[in-house]
Formats: C-alpha cells, sequence, structure tokens
C-alpha cells in the first residue's frame, strides 16, 4: 500500500517529560521493605512457633510476602547504581548470564510447582504462595537483567566515545 507523505507517525513522549513516573515507582519500590519484614516475621513464625496446622498457613504467608516484596523491588530505578555495583556488572559479564538464567529458570520452575500444587494435591493456599514466590523470583530476574543492559550499553557508548577521541 501507497503511504501518502501527509501521513505522520505519533510523536513519542521525551524521555525528560516521563522522569516523574521513574521517580515516582523508585518511591513506590520502597514498600518493599514492609513486605520484606513481613516475610521475615511469617518466616520466623514457621520455624519456630508453628504447630503443624498452623505450619502450612505461615509458610504460605512467607511466600506470598517475599514474592510481593520481589516484586516491588523490581520497580527500582536503574540508573540509581552505585559505583561498586556497577563495577561489579562489568568485571564479571559471563557470571551475570548464569545469575540471570538462574533467576528466571527457578522462577518458572517455582511458578511450575505453584501450579502443580493447585491441580495435582488441590492445595490451594501454598499454591498461591508458591507461584506468587516464583512471579516475584523472575520479577526480580528482569529488574536485573534492566540493571545489566543499562550499565554494559552505557559502558560501551563511553568506551566509543573514547575510542572516537
Amino acid at each position: 500500500m501507497d503511504h501518502s507523505q501527509h501521513e505522520r507517525l505519533p510523536v513519542r513522549a521525551k524521555a525528560v517529560q516521563l522522569q516523574w513516573l521513574g521517580r515516582v515507582l523508585h518511591r513506590i519500590s520502597y514498600l518493599k521493605i514492609a513486605f520484606y519484614l513481613l516475610a521475615l516475621f511469617f518466616q520466623v513464625q514457621a520455624m519456630f512457633f508453628s504447630r503443624e496446622a498452623d505450619f502450612v498457613k505461615n509458610l504460605n504467608s512467607m511466600l506470598l510476602m517475599y514474592g510481593i516484596a520481589m516484586s516491588f523491588e523490581s520497580l527500582r530505578d536503574n540508573e540509581v547504581l552505585t559505583d561498586g555495583e556497577r563495577r561489579w556488572y562489568l568485571t564479571k559479564p559471563r557470571a551475570w548470564v548464569w545469575v540471570l538464567a538462574l533467576l528466571f529458570g527457578g522462577g518458572l520452575f517455582a511458578m511450575g510447582s505453584g501450579c502443580l500444587q493447585f491441580f495435582l494435591t488441590q492445595e490451594y493456599e501454598l499454591g498461591w504462595g508458591i507461584t506468587t514466590f516464583g512471579l516475584g523470583i523472575i520479577a526480580l530476574g528482569r529488574q536485573q537483567y534492566d540493571q545489566y543492559m543499562a550499565v554494559v550499553s552505557k559502558a560501551s557508548s563511553v568506551e566509543q566515545a573514547a575510542d572516537r577521541e
């Protein structure tokens, strides 16, 4: 089909216009602290103070809270990194590929286990916890991938600029 020259693509929002959204999401990511503390509470409850009937309930609550906390962690701004974190990404890039593969593989395994828990054993409560935990691991892996790619792309652009000079 022939496109007329008067047809224009929609104007994209400039990155500067959307920086406020990144700041808001980064601030929302601090809710992870509350969920990590709740998860730690339920973990201690499950480990030390649970009877048989309460153990599964506390274990499910712990997995749910850890999954939600990791999901909030993934809202963190990728540009807010220390120099040590940046060097860590750059010194062992092959190790990071394995870390990311393990995060995604582990998250998918946990989600699969949670779904099996739903359908095979009809233990819905624990299935929700395992599935949410797996989803949180995948969200955390995605955030780590974004950070890794931001650091590597910034380093390569700096290296290319230095080569041009």
